[in-house]
C-alpha cells in the first residue's frame, strides 16, 4: 500500500517510476509467493497512476507501466481475469495517454519530443495488445472495447505512420483473437465512421496479417 500511495504522487516521477518497477518486481516472483488478492491490489493500484503526456518523464512512466501490467498478465492471470474490468482500465488509460502524447498537433506545439520515444511507447502498447490476445478464451468478449477505443482515439488524434503502425499491428491481433460474434458486434454498433475505419482494419488485417502472421 505504502508503495501505491507513493505511484499516485502527481509530481514525483522518479519515486513514481521507482514505485511502479518494485511493485514489478513483486508480481514477477510469481503467484507462488503471493496470494491472488495482493497481486490484484497491485494492478489496482496502477490504475490510479496519472500519466502526465506533459511530462518530458513520460516515456519512462509509461514504460513503467507497461512492464507492470505486463509481469501480471504473464504471473498471475487469473487474478487478472477475475478483475478484467480493472485491467481493462489499465490498458485503456495507457492508449488514450500514449495517443495525446503522440498527436502530431500536440508534438507540433511541444517541439520537446522526439521519434524515437514516440515509437518504443507504441511498441510498448503495441505488444501489450499482442500478450492479450494470445488469452484468447478469456478476452475475445473485450475485444470490441478496446477495437472501439483504438479507433475512437485514432479519430481524434493525427499521428505518425510509424507510431500508427506499430499500433495497428497490436490491433490485428486482437482481430486475430476477435471470434465472427465479435466481428459482428462492431460492424453493427459502430457509427457510420468508425464503421469505414474498422472495415479498413479488417481488410488490411486480411491483406498483410491473417496468412502471415505479421505486418
Amino acid at each position: 500500500m505504502a508503495l501505491q500511495s507513493i505511484a499516485h504522487q502527481p509530481t514525483n516521477f522518479d519515486l513514481k517510476i521507482l514505485s511502479l518497477e518494485l511493485m514489478t518486481r513483486i508480481l514477477s516472483l510469481g503467484p507462488n509467493m503471493l496470494y491472488p488478492h495482493h497481486s490484484s491490489l497491485v494492478f489496482h493500484g496502477s490504475l490510479l497512476v496519472q500519466l502526465d503526456h506533459n511530462s518530458n518523464r513520460f516515456p519512462d512512466l509509461f514504460c513503467a507501466q507497461f512492464s507492470l501490467l505486463s509481469t501480471a498478465l504473464f504471473h498471475h492471470n487469473e487474478a487478472v481475469f477475475k478483475t478484467m474490468h480493472v485491467f481493462m482500465a489499465c490498458v485503456t488509460n495507457m492508449l488514450n495517454s500514449l495517443c495525446h502524447y503522440c498527436s502530431i498537433k500536440i508534438v507540433r506545439k511541444t517541439k520537446k519530443r522526439n521519434q524515437e520515444t514516440q515509437t518504443k511507447c507504441a511498441d510498448k502498447m503495441s505488444r501489450l495488445y499482442q500478450e492479450i490476445s494470445s488469452h484468447k478464451a478469456t478476452i475475445s468478449k473485450y475485444i470490441p472495447y478496446m477495437i472501439t477505443e483504438y479507433i475512437q482515439q485514432i479519430q481524434e488524434h493525427q499521428l505518425q505512420e510509424q507510431v500508427k503502425k506499430l499500433l495497428e499491428a497490436g490491433i490485428y491481433c486482437l482481430i486475430d483473437a476477435s471470434g465472427e460474434h465479435e466481428i459482428a458486434l462492431l460492424h453493427a454498433t459502430l457509427d457510420r465512421g468508425s464503421r469505414e475505419l474498422f472495415t479498413t482494419l479488417i481488410n488490411e488485417y486480411n491483406k498483410f496479417y491473417k496468412f502471415k502472421g505479421k505486418v
